[in-house]
């Protein structure tokens, strides 16, 4: 089944009398600029580490009132990060792997590997790994004005891959309710207008912020999934009777919508997503294979989470989440999505939700990836109990008879009976 710049900127050469022709420089883009701040990140990362212990402590942490174990825990981390050198910047349980988690940094790329060398070989050491950069994966091609209100139906519906009219036929069904979905990605707008009624929770694990910042990526990426349906504004969500938790993990360095995440930022989001036990993941990011976070997304699976990834379709994205087994990835290129490939849904001028209760339009996988969550979540409305294996079976079109939009209403109907 098929689912359905800114200006450059211009370095000026300073001239010192010479009466020499100067070489031209040639000038500085927003991709330029982008891709050296994205060096900078990865840089700072390189002097830092991840070492992990196993302790079920952890599991007595929320009924320590003294906090005796959370201190001992944390004495623990500084004694380790003295004897290598290093000094303790963060620390935080997951409860669900009975972990603590410290990141230590040093001065140095080769003061860190040396610690690195020490740590591994450390008593109660589970995992010792660098901390890792992750990217979302989409991209703006287009930004409309908003729309004009005072109708019940959904004024953007049309320009919809899935048009709000059909959405209405699959909505006859299901709307998601009863399903959670966790977005790990950046803030949002709570405030936007096509999300008002909406059961929607944020939560911000990059500075614990009261208010989660409002940002451009998870507004987009939740907008396909949890718009409200004829309301008079905007769209209509794939799953708008959802309920949805975002899990601010990754942050946005500028408003050219590039967003970034670390280890240590996804292992939080992903370790409060097993807590939260959501039905559903949605991941719209890619990176390098990242060991916590590979056991993370694996017990995630274990418990029968659909876990939804951007998939890499481009050579220089990592594999992780998508490619990970039991992992359904999704595509905005259908030449990518071959039997068994990833998923395709529609990834190019979709339009959604943007910050200050805008619309536009957004490429990329990880608009694919939150129409596959969002129709992850009409099927596990359908059936609670269905497996991430059935339902990319049923998106590839393998045991129904019809091919798209037909063949998701035929699919979705036969759930659950």
């Amino acid at each position: 089944m098929k689912f359905l710049l800114a200006p450059a900127l211009a370095l000026l050469l300073l001239l010192t009398g010479c009466a020499s022709p100067q070489p031209r420089i040639k000038p500085v883009t927003l991709n330029d600029l982008r891709d050296f701040r994205e060096a900078r990140l990865a840089e700072r990362l390189r002097a830092r580490l991840v070492v992990s212990i196993r302790d079920e402590r952890v599991r007595r942490l929320d009924t320590d009132p003294e906090q005796r174990v959370a201190q001992a825990l944390r004495d623990e981390g500084n004694r380790m990060a003295n004897a290598v050198g290093l000094k303790l910047v963060e620390h935080y349980p997951i409860e669900a792997l009975d972990l603590y988690v410290y990141v230590l940094e040093g001065d140095s790329a080769d003061t860190v590997d040396r610690a690195a060398r020490h740590l591994e070989t450390a008593p109660r050491v589970h995992n010792v790994q660098r901390v890792n950069l992750f990217r979302t994966r989409s991209a703006q091609p287009d930004e409309p004005g908003a729309n004009a209100t005072g109708s019940n139906d959904d004024p953007l519906g049309p320009l919809q891959a899935l048009p709000a009219t059909e959405l209405a036929r699959l909505h006859t069904i299901a709307t998601g309710r009863g399903v959670t979905i966790a977005v790990v990605d950046t803030g949002i707008d709570l405030r936007h207008e096509d999300l008002q009624g909406a059961q929607l929770e944020a939560r911000d694990l990059v500075g614990n912020n009261p208010d989660v910042p409002v940002e451009t990526h998870a507004t987009a990426v939740t907008g396909i999934m949890l718009a409200q349906a004829r309301n008079g504004v905007g769209i209509s969500g794939i799953a708008p009777g959802a309920r949805i938790i975002v899990l601010r993990a990754c942050w946005e360095e500028s408003s050219d919508d590039s967003a970034y995440c670390n280890t240590f930022t996804l292992a939080k989001a992903l370790a409060a997503a097993l807590e939260a036990n959501v039905d559903i993941v949605n991941l719209s990011l890619t990176g390098p294979m990242d060991p916590l976070l590979v056991q993370l997304v694996e017990a995630l699976l274990a418990r029968n989470v659909i876990v939804v990834a951007a998939n890499a379709d481009e050579p220089d994205q990592g594999p992780f989440p998508s490619k990970l087994s039991g992992v359904i990835s999704a595509t905005s290129r259908p030449v990518l999505a071959r039997d068994p490939g990833p998923v395709y849904a529609p990834g190019n001028d979709i339009i959604t939700l943007l910050p200050e209760s805008r619309y536009g339009l957004r490429d990329g996988s990880s608009i694919s990836a939150a129409q596959v969550s969002g129709v992850a979540g009409l099927f596990r409305e359908r059936d609670p109990a269905l497996t991430a294996d059935a339902l990319e079976a049923l998106l590839h079109g393998r045991g129904v008879e019809e091919e798209g939009l037909a063949g998701l209403l035929e699919a979705l109907q036969k759930a659950g009976q």
